[in-house]
């Protein structure tokens, strides 16, 4: 899905932010989903990132950034165990 067919502002920016910040146009639901958690957990505040908080968006783009790091580490290891049988 691109940014505008989410059904909710923050699925909405996060998958922009994926796409400014590692370039992913398409990303997965479970990525984004995935991202909303650490966000949420690391003391995120939406609130704030629609204010324009400037240590609200680094964080999410902190979090967009290491999300996609160990969704790709999960997925190479697992294309690797598939390729291994």
């Amino acid at each position: 899905m691109i940014a505008r067919d989410y059904d909710t502002a923050y699925k909405r920016i996060i998958a922009r932010v994926l796409e400014l910040t590692v370039g992913i146009i398409n990303p997965e639901q479970d990525l984004v989903e995935a991202i909303l958690v650490l966000y949420k957990g690391m003391g995120g505040n939406w609130v704030e990132f629609y204010d324009g908080v400037p240590s609200q968006v680094s964080l999410l783009k902190k979090c967009s950034r290491a999300m996609h790091k160990a969704f790709k580490k999960v997925k190479k290891a697992k294309d690797e165990k598939y390729n291994d049988d």
